[in-house]
């Protein structure tokens, strides 16, 4: 089982291509798949209000307008959507403005022991800092339809993803691995 997990500021887009693709890709394959979409939660110093107070958009009501109810608990949906789904691995994709939230929803389920592996524009552009998180486990560099094929297969089988080629990953004794 696979857990796609789209972080995302509060109503911005929706999500990218990268996510239809990959479900997909996996579906495909024979993953089981689901979505963790953060688009139609209130997170961090980017709400709505924020955007409404520096004048990026017109007043409006989100769910009489829009028909979107907005939600708050962000880290407890995640933590029940992990619990129920039971996936064995996470793919995460992110921009930079997404990448704190998505190193908040990791630890958040840090104690299941899921292999996650984070993919996207940013950790494209900076994997060394994406590594450098402490949850953030394996980067996935440049397009990602066959790396997490590949990935979600050595997980599967319970091999080590090593020598997967467009990843970078840090080993149990903090070591990069830095694959081409």
């Amino acid at each position: 089982k696979v857990l796609l997990v789209y972080p995302n500021l509060t109503m911005l887009l929706v999500p990218s291509l990268a996510i239809a693709l990959f479900t997909g890709a996996l579906r495909k394959s024979g993953y089981q798949v689901d979505l963790f979409d953060t688009t139609h939660y209130i997170w961090g110093p980017t709400s709505l209000d924020t955007r409404r107070e520096n004048l990026q958009h017109r007043p409006f009501d989100t769910e009489k307008d829009l028909g979107v109810r907005l939600k708050t608990d962000i880290i407890g949906d995640f933590i029940k959507k992990v619990d129920e789904f039971q996936p064995d691995l996470l793919i995460v994709s992110t921009v930079e403005d997404t990448f704190l939230q998505a190193v908040e929803l990791l630890d958040a389920v840090k104690e299941a022991k899921i292999p996650n592996i984070l993919g996207g524009v940013f950790a494209t552009m900076a994997p060394e800092v994406a590594l450098s998180y402490p949850q953030v486990q394996m980067i996935g560099v440049g397009e990602g339809e066959e790396t997490i094929i590949e990935v979600s297969e050595r997980i599967r089988r319970g091999e080590s993803c090593d020598d997967v080629r467009n990843v970078r990953l840090k080993r149990p004794d903090g070591t990069i691995v830095s694959n081409p």
